[in-house]
């Protein structure tokens, strides 16, 4: 991989319930869910999550982890941004912002997290972001395929703003197990420079323009969701179609 490249690379092989996740029955079949929140040791934990911290490091025993200790975790639980001249907190404010996508765990260069999990098809979920930090140019991908290039977690809308704060982006794709390892790629490029031309309405109601130049931050992982992939059978109810 170029050295204009920071990596975060997210690897997952044969773990069916260690850490107490679901294992539910579709018409017969199994579907191995492993659910990560990656935070601080104190930050909220998503129910039905396991926690992982800059120090949750790989282990045999364990059975996932970061390969490398990552730099830094962040909680944004009390983070707060102002709009329209009023002070709004991230959580319950941010659509969608909650104990999974509150906290993060970071790294300026590379972050490398594994877990054991069996061959076969699965349904992979990746939460990238920081709800304190506009991060740009990342990319993402699953045993060497694309699942998304190029995009950036900061806040969409921003008409209003005084401040700007970060988002968290959901990549979803369906992934081919072969060798007992699910392997995630997250980097950022950089070398990359991008200009964002933001209007906002001034205090005696004038639209301004502003003009922001923004490179590549670092790279931060909200949460990771493992799903063997199951499709459910359709079938008929009494002499209806189940609707």
């Amino acid at each position: 991989m170029p050295g204009s490249l920071t990596k975060v690379g997210i690897c997952a092989g044969a773990l069916l319930a260690i850490f107490g996740v679901a294992l539910s029955a579709l018409g017969g079949e199994q579907a191995t869910v492993l659910k990560f929140d990656m935070g601080t040791a104190q930050s909220p934990l998503k129910e039905g999550y396991v926690r992982v911290t800059p120090g949750t490091l790989y282990s045999s025993d364990r059975g996932y982890g970061w390969e490398t200790q990552p730099a830094a975790a962040r909680d944004s639980t009390d983070h707060a941004f102002k709009i329209w001249g009023q002070t709004r907190p991230a959580v319950g404010y941010v659509l969608g912002a909650d104990g999974l996508t509150a906290d993060c765990v970071s790294d300026p260069e590379s972050l490398e997290f594994c877990v054991t999990l069996a061959n076969g098809t699965y349904d992979v979920a990746v939460w990238v972001g920081d709800l304190a930090t506009p991060l740009t140019h990342i990319s993402i991908s699953a045993n060497g395929k694309s699942m998304k290039e190029d995009f950036d977690s900061r806040t969409l809308w921003r008409l209003h703003m005084d401040t700007e704060f970060g988002a968290y982006r959901i990549v979803q794709s369906i992934v081919e197990v072969t060798d007992g390892e699910l392997r995630i790629n997250v980097t950022g490029k950089t070398d990359a420079e991008t200009e964002y031309v933001e209007k906002r309405v001034g205090s005696a109601g004038e639209l301004k323009q502003l003009v922001a130049r923004m490179a590549f931050t670092e790279v931060a992982v909200q949460g990771l969701v493992v799903h063997a992939s199951v499709r459910p059978r359709l079938e008929m109810i009494g002499e209806r179609h189940p609707r």
